[in-house]
């Protein structure tokens, strides 16, 4: 990655910053559910299946004041709301509430297999995906990032990346199927929360320093070959001194 602009960690927030992000969307995907689904199952006389799609609705709300406030669908709204959708629609047809609880997991095992196999094709899955954030939709730093392909140290960190995502996205979704028909629905609204955004949290703080990691990498590769080739214009010189 010598040479590559923008570097990884420069196109990646820090970890603190990242995680003042994830509050709300815990509060609202993680806390609201729960609680609204415990109030409405104790007060009122409402099934699992209405009971969940209630404790859904903070999450539609908030993807669509994002999406009217940015004037855009942006990546993580859409799969909020498709993810609802397609689930809405297989309850329907099948009637099982626990489909519900698998919502959040219906995109994200679509991504992590794509992720597996996009690592078959010249560039894999990550290196869209940080491209769509660091650029900005951007033509200009698009094809900035684009170059960045050219060192093989970047190669291998997109891939790097895109395995461990991979992996994670479809991990959790076979978590996640064992927690919902092993656990009562009480319980996996209040232990699923922290469960899966630990895993989130992990995976998101082994991309951070990674990136620093690779970074430092790439300087010091760059700092090695600047010296080699000086090192060879010297003795170039002196060759040429010395046939004087």
């Amino acid at each position: 990655m010598a040479n590559a602009a923008p570097t990884p960690s420069q196109t990646q927030p820090s970890f603190r910053s990242i995680m003042r992000g994830m509050l709300p969307s815990i509060i609202i995907n993680g806390v609201l559910p729960y609680v609204i689904y415990q109030l409405l199952k104790s007060y009122t006389p409402a099934s699992d299946l209405i009971a969940l799609f209630v404790s859904a609705l903070p999450a539609i709300i908030s993807a669509l004041v994002g999406i009217v406030r940015r004037r855009s669908v942006d990546l993580i709204a859409g799969f909020v709301l498709v993810g609802i959708g397609i689930t809405i629609i297989a309850v329907l047809i099948g009637g099982d509430p626990r489909l519900f609880l698998i919502r959040e997991s219906v995109l994200t095992v679509a991504l992590g297999v794509a992720c597996l196999v996009s690592l078959v094709f010249p560039k894999p899955l990550w290196f869209f995906i940080i491209r769509y954030f660091a650029s900005a939709n951007d033509p200009a730093q698009m094809e900035t990032f684009n170059t960045n392909w050219q060192y093989a140290g970047f190669r291998s960190f997109m891939r790097i990346l895109t395995l461990v995502w991979g992996i994670t996205w479809t991990g959790e979704f076979i978590l996640r199927i064992i927690l919902v028909y092993s656990l009562t629905i009480p319980q996996f609204l209040a232990i699923s929360p922290f469960i899966f955004y630990g895993i989130t949290i992990a995976v998101i703080a082994f991309t951070i320093y990674y990136s620093r990691w690779a970074r430092r990498r790439g300087e010091q590769l760059r700092q090695q070959r600047m010296e080699a080739a000086q090192a060879q214009g010297t003795g170039a010189e002196e060759a040429v001194e010395a046939e004087k």
